[in-house]
């Protein structure tokens, strides 16, 4: 996946998750935990200057269902690498 300069867009960020979605489900998971520095990695531009963390974190938070997933761990702040969150797997009927 290539990313814009300043690192992914909202759109590949969420291509990215959907993706980890996607492989949990297929190896017979039903939950996928993902942590935001490793799907910014994944989705492209992490790390260098004038990255998109905080894109990767606002879209893994939008995904989640308050019924079934929740954040693991999140940093100071709210927004950065360390942001894991636990989503229920398969993502689908919503």
């Amino acid at each position: 996946m290539v990313a814009t300069a300043r690192g992914p867009t909202a759109g590949e960020a969420r291509a990215a998750l959907h993706g980890r979605f996607a492989r949990a489900e297929r190896q017979g998971a039903d939950r996928a935990e993902v942590t935001s520095g490793d799907l910014h990695r994944e989705a492209g531009g992490y790390p260098k200057h004038g990255h998109g963390m905080r894109v990767c974190c606002r879209v893994m938070r939008a995904e989640m269902r308050t019924s079934t997933d929740s954040v693991v761990s999140e940093p100071d702040g709210d927004e950065g690498a360390s942001l894991t969150i636990r989503y229920k797997v398969p993502r689908w009927p919503q």
